[in-house]
């Protein structure tokens, strides 16, 4: 199994070095791979005066990082212009739901890294996201892809994960690998104590059981006091038993 993990952006350095020291004590080993995300920008947040992260000098704290404690790293780009500057310092480039469908973001994805992330919009159906698959695939052939399923909207604006999605996506895109984000589908969990890790830890079981290659969680010591999503995220004890209920032993 392949994990993505880490806090949805920082607040401050101090705080993403004791996340990664963290997961990299329990994450990882021969059978499961571990990729550290936090994102140096979230340029699509919902209000204008929402926290976007440290801005474009925050690559400069996950590259050293990355070299600090020789782990593999993950962040979200915007432009092509931040991908051609950046993009081969990472291990994985990882696309915006938001920008899922953006051509020129995802051209300079393929011409940039060996390994893509992309996440499956939520109003998508999950067979519409092998359009980016192949923009990315068509520009180099041999760049590896990940699909990763955050729910679908339906009535009264609520998120639906639907494990059956993990078939669709390998039986009906040329992804190589499939993921599931167990994160989001916390959306507007307030008491989130009460909720957000059995929702997580549900969503990871089922979709596993289906068969996917990878999960992704956006994780932090303290999330309540986070200044972006603080109410999705997962504390760093919840994201450790989910990662024992999910890890491949064999």
């Amino acid at each position: 199994m392949i994990y993505i993990a880490g806090p949805c952006t920082w607040d401050n350095d101090e705080q993403l070095e004791k996340d990664l020291i963290k997961l990299k004590s329990f994450i990882g080993d021969d059978k499961n791979q571990f990729y550290f995300k936090s994102s140096f920008l979230k340029d699509n947040r919902s209000e204008h005066n929402s926290y976007k992260g440290p801005g474009e000098d925050g690559i400069k704290t996950l590259l050293k990082l990355k070299q600090k404690y020789d782990v593999k790293i993950c962040t979200d780009f915007h432009t092509p212009e931040q991908i051609y500057k950046y993009g081969s310092k990472f291990d994985i480039i990882q696309i915006p739901a938001f920008l899922c469908k953006q051509t020129s973001l995802l051209e300079a994805a393929a011409a940039n890294c060996k390994l893509i992330h992309i996440k499956k919009a939520q109003w998508m159906h999950p067979q519409e996201i092998d359009g980016s698959v192949c923009k990315i695939k068509y520009i180099n052939p041999n760049v590896r892809v990940i699909v990763t399923d955050r729910g679908t909207y339906g009535i009264n604006n609520q998120l639906y994960m639907d494990p059956r999605h993990v078939y669709q996506f390998r039986n009906q895109t040329s992804a190589n690998l499939i993921g599931v984000d167990i994160t989001h589908s916390n959306k507007g969990h307030k008491e989130r104590f009460l909720t957000a890790f059995q929702d997580s830890s549900i969503t990871a079981i089922t979709y596993k059981e289906a068969g996917c290659d990878v999960i992704f969680m956006e994780t932090t010591e303290k999330p309540l006091f986070a200044m972006c999503d603080a109410d999705t995220m997962l504390d760093l004890a919840e994201a450790e038993l989910i990662y024992d209920m999910t890890k491949d032993t064999e």
